[in-house]
């Protein structure tokens, strides 16, 4: 076994060097480690068919060894279904699953020690990694069938061996006596045979000493780029039992590792096939509700069978309701029967209309569906409500009208009922390989039809705001606990779901977007309308299940890094009745389907408007639309053209009673002229665009030119005059301007914000100024001056030296000058007269400086007054008491940095601003700063108290009792205390100690410590022993018991207390024979107990 081992993990090595590659994987699993895809919903949700009454499901194994698969049609055979495996059923990182390609290695041990009596009576070596599904069940007809497929990465190589993985189906019950647990029979057989499917059973040839084995069945994945990741696996077989209708079975599906803990096999079991099948009983309507009505759409009735029967089926069934077989509807046979070998047999569902007003009423087929279960299917009889549209008279139009039709039914409607949660609520993020599950649930109520099925659910809408959505799988279930796979891994390093929304109409699949990444910020093209990753009937397969309750919307978010919100999602149902719209012809309207068209015609059109409900009842209402023939367009031209207005000309156009003009798009309106329309007042170079139409019933077709007035003259401008500003005289220039020429007579000037008609300009600031000169038509042109005046004379303060030290003398100020005209004079707080100002003190000093013009500026400069040199003082104390590692620490400010520190002797006359080293008590330093001022602190450095312990126990009371305690208390250093214990522990107070020596180290806040040691004492065992005399004669009272006691604690003797009720006394005389029991008690109260015997000699008998 060692050998064989090494052998296959040198293989299984050599399949990781073996380059491959990969084709875009099509097959998906899910494991079931996370709602809604656990172990139990797999057998209810996807595994289950029709006709089985599940009554218990039970799993044992990992829920990572079985899952979810889906798409496998093309690489399998089976489309989708449940997988058990003996490794992981989906993959994870380098840990292959199932939907791994046959170039990868699934070789994951769980670590599973599962043990079935059946699995191990059928392996040819240990049973390792098993997994397994236990249903209990009641059938609901005669044949269990399910299909399944067998996939091992044994194949090829391990085939003929004892590492043969081996599963089973082993089902027990009424009527099976195999040899498995209960009776078991074991269904997992090779077709045609009674031989169980397993690796030694069917497989390839594999040498010289392995000749194939049904080989026919096999399909060889080794290596290949292909799903799924198993090097081998069977065709799709079908397992099935004979079994009695309505009896309880259990059936276990089980799978394991044989010899070893590697190389993964697994079983695929499509989804919906564990069933017996029945007579199912459709009544297909063409409403929502199940209904039909009076003279309007055909429902059907249809009686199937899953499996063709071998002779005619008939069916045992009753017409009831309150409708009249043959006189409210058409005739239903009484003896239908499905033919033999067909699967199915239907009758039309056709209410007849007899114009009487019934209210609503019933077709009750009374069936048995299989031997367990007699059924009702009901379908209802309504009058036809459908009114019809009541569209306008015909009437002609105008060729370019647009005209609005309403064919409305005159109906109030049900609108579709939405139900929104729309609180946001956070997403839970992974956390390591723990899934992050957030729940949002929505109570939903009053929707008819109150059972599920197709047509009910209109749509189910999201917006998630998340960073990866690839992240994230989505599920919506339904009140009964039926899920739905909304989407799955989908949209790669993208952002959010906005505005997604699954339909049952959708064309496009949620998984249609194939990208690889985004860029920050971007989202996938995720909003629209889409299919779900599901099939919508796994809300409504396997039963009746409620429309209304909690329907809930499940995430789960499978990789940590990014954690999301759900901002809002609703699920909207369609309404019991709507009413459609059909218009024909198709063209030239605005839509084909809506109530109120938009049309425009070009000829005489006759529009049919037919409105139908959801029970197919259909009627029809028509208008005829005449259109108008239309006049051609006028021919019109430019006629005269001036400097400021148009003349438009245009050719008569037979038939026409008038005429339209539109200017420049503005409107239309009548012209000024007969066959003329003059625009005036327009500027040089104005373009117009002109458009002219006949009028008779109807506009004719446009006639348009544009033209434009010519370019303009401008004038001559020139500046006659200008004043310029003095010295300190303000906005005092002017300037004067003139002009000729141009356009048209009369000239406007505009310097800035003025205009005149003199072009003289006063307050004119310096500066370069533009002066524009417009004439009487709008032609203009500019002319710019020049106003100019001294430069201004301009100050700064330039401190050259602060004062030194506080209130000092020393400071030294001047002014920068700049502008005005040189040279200049200085005059200094009335004091000083030169540029340079000395032996300055702090404050506020005044400078007036005036230049060779005479003009002056004065300028404020201030000197700060340094401040006085100030020490701030800290200290740190010492950690435990009578050490020298304080510390003292300055923190000057004020002054000029930067500082010198000197400490006193005591400090070992240090030269830092923190003195270290420190015992406790006080120092003396002095600051020095850059300027020589001194400041002087004081220091003084504390400790804390020493600490002290204080501690007190109690000895053991009895042998063995354990109830021995030592204590500690602490007192002084610095709080914060912990306690270590000689056996760990970390409180003060240790309890339910045995004898012994216990020391205790007490550490304060800053790490001080102080010990001490506890002699915990335990007495002796109290033991108890005897001397025993045995009677005399056989049956006299003549013996006696003598009780020695030693151990415990017993200063003041022992309590002793015999069976017999003798106390106080460790001997007892004169007793017959026999056993004789002593307790005794020690001060401590412990008790021990013994016994002892009194023999006596036998029975002295005479024999005559």
């Amino acid at each position: 076994m060692k050998y064989f081992n090494q052998t296959r993990l040198l293989i299984a090595f050599s399949f990781f060097l073996f380059p491959f590659f990969l084709k875009a994987q099509m097959l998906e699993v899910q494991d079931a480690t996370a709602p809604p895809l656990t172990p139990e919903a797999l057998i209810k949700n996807i595994f289950l068919g029709e006709g089985i009454e599940v009554v218990d499901v039970q799993f044992d194994g990992n829920p990572q060894q079985v899952g979810f698969f889906n798409h496998g049609e093309d690489e399998i055979g089976l489309e989708r279904g449940i997988i058990m495996t003996t490794g992981r059923a989906s993959s994870a990182g380098n840990d292959f699953g199932a939907d791994g390609t046959g170039s990868d290695f699934a070789s994951t041990d769980l670590g599973g020690n599962l043990q079935d009596p059946d699995l191990t009576s059928i392996a040819t070596s240990s049973v390792n990694d098993a997994v397994r599904f236990t249903i209990t069940f009641r059938p609901a007809a005669d044949t269990l069938r399910f299909r399944y497929v067998f996939a091992s990465e044994e194949y090829p190589e391990w085939a003929c061996n004892t590492f043969n993985d081996v599963f089973g189906f082993f089902i027990s019950g009424p009527g099976l006596s195999g040899p498995y647990q209960n009776g078991g029979e074991n269904i997992a057989l090779v077709p045609g045979t009674n031989q169980a499917v397993s690796i030694n059973n069917v497989h390839p040839q594999n040498g010289a000493m392995c000749p194939p084995s049904f080989e026919q069945f096999y399909h060889d994945n080794n290596l290949m780029p292909t799903q799924p990741v198993y090097d081998g696996f069977l065709d799709v077989f079908t397992a099935q039992a004979v079994v009695v209708p309505c009896e309880e079975y259990t059936i276990k599906l089980t799978i394991a590792d044989i010899g070893d803990h590697i190389f993964d096999s697994g079983v695929f079991l499509e989804a919906k096939s564990f069933g017996t099948g029945r007579l199912e009983v459709q009544a297909t309507t063409a409403s929502v509700d199940g209904s039909i009505a009076e003279g309007c759409a055909d429902g059907q009735l249809t009686f199937k069978l899953e499996f063709p029967p071998e002779s005619d089926f008939p069916i045992d069934y009753q017409i009831i309701g309150t409708a009249t077989n043959g006189v409210d509807y058409a005739t239903i046979p009484t003896d239908l029967f499905i033919p033999a070998g067909d699967t199915s047999v239907s009758i039309l569902l056709s209410a007849f209309d007899d114009s009487i007003v019934e209210g609503m009423e019933t077709i009750g087929i009374d069936v048995q569906k299989d031997v367990c279960t007699r059924d009702t299917i009901w379908v209802f009889i309504r009058e036809n409500e459908l009114l019809a549209p009541q569209l306008p008279p015909d009437t002609t139009i105008c060729a370019t009208d647009t005209m609005s039709l309403d064919g409305s039914v005159p109906i109030d409607l049900p609108p579709p009922l939405t139900f929104i949660m729309d609180n946001e609520l956070p997403m839970n993020d992974a956390f390591g390989n723990t899934p992050g599950v957030t729940s949002s649930q929505l109570v939903v109520g009053g929707v008819q039809p109150p059972i599920l099925g197709p047509n009910v659910i209109q749509s189910v809408c999201i917006n998630i705001d998340h960073r990866f959505v690839d992240d994230l799988d989505i599920f919506l279930i339904s009140p009964d606990g039926q899920f739905l796979e909304l989407t799955t891994d989908n949209g790669a390093n993208c952002d959010d779901y906005i505005n997604t929304c699954f339909t049952p109409d959708a064309t496009v699949p949620i998984t249609f977007w194939t990208g690889n990444n985004c860029g920050p910020g971007e989202s996938p093209p995720f909003t629209g309308e889409f299919q779900p990753e599901g099939t919508w009937s796994d809300l409504w397969d396997g039963g009746d299940h409620p429309t209304n309750g909690t329907w809930e919307l499940l995430l789960i978010d499978d990789s940590q890094g990014f954690a999301g919100t759900l901002l809002n999602w609703s699920i909207t149902f369609e309404p019991v009745y709507k009413v459609f719209y059909r218009w024909t012809p198709t063209t030239n309207i605005s839509c084909i389907d809506c109530p109120n068209p938009l049309i425009t015609p070009d000829t005489t059109t006759t529009y049919v408007v037919t409105a139908y409900d959801t029970y197919g009842c259909e009627v029809t209402d028509s208008i005829t639309v005449d259109v108008y023939d239309q006049l051609p367009p006028p021919t019109v031209t430019c006629g005269n053209v001036g400097l400021n207005e148009i003349s438009f000309e245009w050719t008569e156009v037979p038939g026409s009673t008038g005429y339209q003009v539109n200017v420049n798009g503005q409107g239309w309106e009548s012209p000024n002229g007969a066959l003329t329309h003059t625009i005036q007042n327009l500027l040089p170079n104005d373009t117009i665009t002109f458009e002219v139409v006949g009028l008779t019933n109807c506009p004719g077709e446009t006639g348009t030119v544009t033209c434009w007035t010519p370019d303009c003259n401008p004038p001559v401008a020139v500046v006659d005059n200008i004043t310029h500003v003095d010295c300190g005289q303000g906005n005092l220039g002017t300037v004067s301007v003139s002009a000729s020429g141009g356009s048209g007579s009369g000239y406007v000037y505009t310097l800035g914000t003025e205009s005149n008609a003199t072009g003289f300009f006063d307050n004119v600031p310096a500066g370069t100024h533009t002066i524009i000169v417009e004439d009487s038509f709008g032609c203009a042109t500019s002319v710019t001056a020049e106003v100019t005046q001294p430069n201004a004379l301009t100050l700064s303060g330039v401190v050259i030296q602060e004062v030194s030290c506080t209130d000092g003398t020393d400071g030294i100020l001047t002014v920068s000058v700049s502008g005005g005209t040189g040279p200049f004079s200085f005059n200094w707080d009335n004091a000083a007269f030169d540029s340079l100002y000395t032996n300055v003190s702090p404050g506020n000093h005044s400078v007036i400086v005036s230049d060779a013009e005479g003009c002056m500026d004065t300028l404020d400069i201030s000197l700060d007054n340094p401040p006085a040199m100030d020490v701030h003082v800290t200290s740190e104390p010492v950690t435990c008491f009578g050490l020298n590692d304080g510390r003292g620490i300055l923190t000057p400010s004020g002054g000029q940095g930067p500082y010198t520190y000197v400490w006193d002797a005591a400090a070992g006359n240090q030269t830092d601003s923190v003195a270290v080293n420190l015992s406790a008590g006080s120092y003396f330093a002095t600051i020095t700063d850059s300027k020589g001022c001194e400041a002087t602190a004081l220091v003084a450095v504390g400790q804390p108290p020493k600490l002290t312990l204080d501690g007190q126990s109690t000895d053991v009371s009895c042998f063995g009792a354990q109830n021995g305690s030592a204590s500690v208390s602490a007192s002084g250093g610095t709080p914060g205390y912990t306690y270590l214990w000689n056996n760990s522990e970390t409180s003060p107070t240790l309890a339910n100690l045995n004898g012994g020596t216990y020391s205790v180290t007490i550490s304060d806040g800053n790490g001080c410590m102080v010990d001490t040691t506890f002699q915990i004492l335990e007495p002796d065992s109290m033991v108890i022993t005897f001397q025993s005399f045995p009677a005399q004669c056989f049956g006299e009272n003549s013996g006696e018991l003598i009780a020695f006691v030693s151990g415990g604690t017993s200063l003041n003797g022992y309590d002793l207390s015999w069976g017999n009720g003798t106390v106080g006394k460790d001997t007892l005389a004169t007793i017959p024979a026999g056993t004789y029991c002593l307790t005794a008690t020690d001060d401590n109260g412990c008790v021990a107990t013994a016994c002892a015997d009194v023999a006596q000699p036998t029975e002295l008998t005479l024999t005559t």
